[in-house]
């Protein structure tokens, strides 16, 4: 996939194949290069290969996504890399899945349990226009009734009681695995972490992040716009024994 920029910054995605140097845009082929400027319609847009960032904020949504400032966090915690294997609960229109399954690359899979079929639906047409639909399985089933697999690096979970979910995800995590939560409500969190030491994870811990632009001029700069509280996202890690 790639990306047109005009000069105002808006962004218009095409499918395009660089080998050729050829794009289609409404059915009509161009020839342009990658990080040139081309002309259409009278106007100059710059061509590039999308970025995941792009590609999450171009997708379909059908519910609230996952925003990139906080999978950003949440891929860092759980230490994902290629080959893992992760249990998501939660696949709303897919951005957080798409994140994941970025990630754990070509040798990896993403198993996401998901009530609906109708998000099921809307993120299985964002995850194919991302071309990361071979990484991921979506099951339509309830995640706080079981997860069939076992021994997986993580779980992650987007749902509205996500404590009725971590037994279930200490029996699927390998030992020292990862847990996630993101909740936007503080009685959320408290339930799913009074779960989480119940069960003696470790590492437990919650955090927010906020995230400010800043307007940058000749010899001057400002803030700009602030994006604040979305959701708390809660860590944990997976033991075998007793430990707090």
């Amino acid at each position: 996939m790639y990306v047109l920029i005009d000069d105002k910054g808006r962004k218009r995605f095409v499918q395009g194949s660089d080998e050729d140097k050829e794009f289609v845009i409404d059915k009509n082929k161009l020839e342009a290069s990658l990080g040139r400027p081309i002309k259409i319609g009278g106007k100059r847009f710059l061509v590039l290969e999308a970025s995941l960032l792009d590609i999450i904020e171009s997708i379909e949504r059908k519910a609230q996504i996952v925003l990139p400032k906080d999978s950003a966090i949440v891929i860092f915690n759980l230490a994902l890399k290629s080959g893992d294997v992760v249990v998501e609960g939660g696949i709303g229109s897919g951005a957080l899945t798409i994140a994941l399954s970025h990630f754990v690359g070509t040798e990896g899979n993403v198993v996401s349990y998901e009530l609906r079929e109708d998000f099921a639906g809307i993120a299985r047409k964002n995850l194919e226009r991302a071309g990361f639909e071979k990484r991921v399985q979506i099951k339509i089933a309830d995640i706080t009734k079981d997860i069939e697999e076992k021994d997986v690096d993580s779980v992650v979970l987007d749902l509205p009681k996500p404590w009725e979910a971590v037994e279930n995800a200490h029996k699927a995590l390998k030992p020292g695995g990862h847990f996630c939560s993101l909740s936007p409500n503080s009685s959320q969190v408290t339930k799913t972490v009074d779960e989480l030491r119940r069960l003696d994870f470790a590492e437990v811990n919650t955090l927010e992040s906020m995230q400010r632009t800043m307007l940058v001029q000749d010899g001057w700069m400002r803030p700009d716009k602030m994006l604040a509280h979305t959701c708390y996202i809660t860590f944990a890690r997976k033991t075998v024994e007793g430990f707090n």
